[in-house]
């Protein structure tokens, strides 16, 4: 299931670490980065009752929570963040890196 992978999708967007004047993410950051990550996912997937309830567990798992927390806050730029965030597909979110 691709939700699954968004996961683990989550922890490599977020290992970005580009250097540059952007201001590092905070933790609410990191945590609207794995909503948007979720749903982008979620999105793609065949509706249906199991997606809900596995992107309300992933976006309720504290341990998804705490290494996304432990790989973005830091590490990933504004700019990767904004732009995250302003994507349409999972597809569009991934090719943030560099950003």
């Amino acid at each position: 299931m691709r939700l699954f992978f968004a996961v683990v999708s989550v922890s490599a967007v977020a290992l970005f670490t580009s250097v540059g004047c952007n201001k590092p993410l905070d933790d609410e950051q990191c945590k609207k980065l794995v909503d948007k990550l979720v749903d982008l996912a979620a999105a793609e997937e065949p509706p249906g009752a199991n997606v809900d309830k596995v992107k309300s567990d992933i976006k309720a798992d504290s341990r998804t929570l705490q290494n996304v927390k432990d790989t973005c806050t830091g590490k990933m730029t504004k700019g990767q963040f904004d732009c995250v965030m302003a994507a349409k597909s999972f597809k569009d979110a991934s090719a943030c890196d560099g950003k």
